[in-house]
């Protein structure tokens, strides 16, 4: 059950692509294409905070304006897409503990070269890509443990709130809020260019995503940088049975169920 009284959005939003994709350790800056896509959603989201305010002022739902607070990583691809709300004055936190996720010996290499180099780990990896961690790697459950101060913290907050950062860490955030078992949550789909709303209610959350950007970094049948690296992508890491989520083609609006209540207390949960 949602615990807030007042009405907020949360906002989700890949980093731009940045000139070099496929590393961990490079932290590198954006690409021409990134610094594009930054400005790209800037745009996008004061216009879509623009509509809903007013919508909100014409039902008569709020005399309450909300702020829009914006959290990142520290990696400097995440930060540099929120610069241009930077520059207009906006409230940008780095928060270290929303990097991605860690590929360990993994990082770089594609998943040719994993099973290749690294057979046995690639089995165990396929039988629970939610629980398996790579050598010197973190596993989703690791993340998870390590977002959960974010959790708290994304629970406080009033206003309104846009998370820039990696695909990893919005699977985690997003599972949190939308009640998705932890089998779930490596083969969630999140896609660059969209725009992921969140809107908490009484029982559950309602969520939709728009499309805002197409271009380098996209993904595609002509474009396979889809994801920063392997570790961020969601090939290979369907569980047994289970179909793959993708919020970036959400076509309406949905409400799911909330399972927060559970989530430190049953195997299947996030954390």
């Amino acid at each position: 059950m949602n615990i807030h009284n007042n009405y907020r959005t949360i906002y989700f939003a890949r980093s731009g692509q940045s000139l070099i994709e496929h590393s961990y350790k490079a932290d590198s800056d954006l690409s021409p294409a990134g610094w594009d896509y930054a400005e790209k959603l800037k745009d996008f989201i004061l216009e879509r905070r623009k509509k809903l305010e007013e919508e909100r002022q014409r039902n008569g739902q709020s005399d309450r304006k909300n702020r829009l607070v914006v959290w990142t990583s520290a990696r400097r691809r995440a930060y540099h897409t929120t610069w241009p709300l930077v520059q207009l004055g906006y409230r940008v936190i780095q928060k270290p503990q929303m990097s991605e996720i860690n590929p360990g010996v993994w990082d770089g290499l594609s998943p040719d070269l994993v099973r290749q180099r690294y057979p046995d780990e690639w089995e165990r990896f396929l039988k629970d890509p939610y629980a398996h961690r790579a050598p010197r790697a973190e596993s989703y459950h690791d993340l998870a443990v390590r977002l959960e101060p974010t959790i708290i913290e994304l629970e406080r907050e009033r206003d309104d709130l846009l998370i820039v950062g990696h695909a990893s860490v919005i699977r985690c955030l997003l599972a949190y809020l939308m009640g998705l078992p932890a089998s779930e949550v490596p083969a969630v789909e999140i896609a660059r260019g969209d725009l992921v709303e969140v809107t908490p209610a009484s029982y559950g959350v309602h969520c939709q995503a728009f499309h805002f950007w197409s271009g380098p970094g996209r993904g595609g049948q002509d474009d396979t940088n889809f994801y920063e690296n392997y570790a961020e992508a969601t090939a290979g890491k369907k569980a047994p049975g289970l179909p793959h989520t993708n919020v970036g083609d959400t076509p309406t609006p949905t409400i799911a169920s909330s399972g927060r209540e559970t989530m430190t207390g049953t195997p299947d949960t996030i954390g």
